[in-house]
């Protein structure tokens, strides 16, 4: 997971709406033991989704 973390975050960086990066980041992120950052994570795209759900 440690090779893939920068590419997520690269890839969640230029594309913060999609919500396929955002998940594998902060899956990423709970592998590697860092859960205040995958709190951080799902807790923007789901504030984007409900953003979205009210359109």
């Amino acid at each position: 997971m440690k090779e893939a973390l920068p590419i997520l975050e690269d890839l969640y960086e230029n594309f913060p709406d999609e919500q396929r990066y955002a998940l594998r980041l902060a899956q990423c992120y709970v592998e590697l033991t860092r859960a205040a950052d995958a709190k951080k994570i799902v807790d923007e795209t789901v504030k984007k989704l409900k953003k979205q759900i009210r359109l």
